[in-house]
């Protein structure tokens, strides 16, 4: 998986930043300057919340382990079309995949990433955005009955369908309290929102943390020290502490947790790869892994190729 480069990128920078030194021209020198992440170790998790796939590899000391990687189905795209859904439900219009469309499947996922959040406690916020819409609803209702009150949202949902331009959708989405806003990044937290049955990202995490503990002689919880995030949906506001928030309530008080998110998580993966081309990786041949053709054709390309 990419991932496994943005880590091993991560680790080989120390969590540091380039930073140009002084001069110009080809002979500029570059020295390293501590970066937000704080600094991967050398055994850890990497969450590369992609665009068709989560995945999750161990790296054991400095090295990838793959055999106990784990492909989850939550994926960028995944939650890109199913917003597309919402939003063409409550629009009364298909959007479509026209590129000029401000929120049709080309455009939508960076708008998303703008809009959406990951809310610390998922169900007080929609109470809290259902209370704030229904006192809008209540004063725009002009003190009706709660009859009238209905009639009137629902023709306010309806009215503007034929006429809204696609700007005035894009606006409304990104301004409005809109419960897609964090039920979409919830998705990772509670798949079953779009009719996934597997198991969440944190309690994925934590799964694949006891296993390879145990597998490979690991102390506990030695691999949640250092959990990785890259990848597009890890610019979510809130995905990191929200994380790092639902492993601590299965690690017993005090346990050493730290969840980073990548230096550039949309680039770091491609970094890391070209620094593995360049040979500058410590442990070079651990990144690389090939398969005989009788275990291709038994296990398929979806797990060997994350």
């Amino acid at each position: 998986p990419d991932c496994t480069f943005a880590y091993g990128y991560n680790l080989f920078v120390g969590g540091a930043k380039d930073k140009e030194g002084g001069g110009s021209g080809s002979g500029k020198r570059r020295r390293m300057e501590k970066g937000a992440s704080g600094g991967v170790r050398r055994t850890g998790l990497v969450l590369g919340l992609g665009h068709s796939a989560t995945e999750v590899v161990p790296i054991v000391d400095g090295a990838p382990d793959f055999q106990h990687s784990l492909r989850v189905g939550v994926s960028g795209m995944g939650l890109t079309s199913h917003l597309q859904s919402v939003l063409e439900v409550s629009h009364g219009k298909a959007l479509g995949n026209r590129k000029e469309h401000p929120l049709s499947g080309f455009n939508l996922a960076e708008e998303m990433k703008a809009s959406c959040y990951v809310s610390a406690d998922y169900r007080e916020t929609l109470r809290s955005i259902q209370q704030s819409q229904a006192k809008k609803e209540g004063a725009a209702a002009g003190g009706e009955g709660e009859g009238d009150q209905g009639g009137a949202m629902a023709a306010s949902l309806t009215s503007t369908s034929g006429h809204e331009s696609q700007e005035d959708m894009a606006a409304t989405f990104a301004t409005s309290e809109s419960v897609a806003r964090v039920q979409i990044p919830e998705i990772y937290f509670q798949p079953s929102i779009a009719g996934l049955d597997q198991m969440s990202i944190p309690e994925t995490l934590f799964t694949l943390s006891e296993s390879v503990s145990g597998a490979r002689g690991l102390a506990d919880y030695a691999p949640l020290q250092s959990v990785l995030l890259v990848g597009g949906s890890s610019l979510f506001r809130g995905m990191g502490a929200r994380i790092e928030a639902e492993l601590r309530t299965r690690c017993r008080v005090g346990a050493d947790l730290r969840v980073l998110r990548a230096r550039d998580p949309s680039l770091d993966a491609w970094r890391g790869a070209a620094a593995y081309a360049n040979g500058l990786f410590e442990k070079q041949e651990a990144y690389a892994s090939s398969v005989d053709r009788a275990t291709y054709e038994e296990v398929g390309v979806n797990r060997i190729f994350m």
